[in-house]
């Protein structure tokens, strides 16, 4: 049997793991470190695109609030850079969902949103 084959290997750099305590994941602080920051910054890069996506969704929902339009089509929304899948809460009312982004509030179905208005929010006097 050949034992370099069958060593565990390093998490980050792959390198055999053949010195020191079992169960090794990593052959040096080094490679410990850039694993773990490695995976720190995909979490971090992932809720900076979701967070990206709703700042757009709200900056669409309050330029028609501020134009006074309350409705529009789904393609319509999707033309202004609307993305329908992001929101910040959603409730299912019979076939159309009240949703929230911060605090404007609209009613989406698959083919509009409309009922598009600004809500006061708890924090709000």
């Amino acid at each position: 049997m050949d034992r370099q084959k069958d060593a565990p290997r390093c998490l980050m750099c792959g390198e055999t793991l053949v010195n020191g305590r079992l169960p090794r994941k990593f052959c040096d602080r080094k490679c410990r470190n850039d694993y773990h920051n490695k995976e720190v910054r995909q979490v971090r890069l992932s809720r900076l695109r979701v967070t990206n996506r709703l700042e757009k969704n709200y900056a669409v929902l309050r330029h028609l609030t501020e134009l006074g339009i309350e409705e529009l089509s789904m393609p319509q929304m999707s033309q202004l850079g609307f993305a329908p899948d992001y929101f910040t809460s959603c409730y299912i009312d019979g076939d159309t969902r009240l949703c929230c982004c911060y605090d404007i509030q609209f009613r989406a179905t698959p083919s509009r949103i409309y009922d598009i208005k600004q809500v006061k929010t708890e924090f709000e006097e």
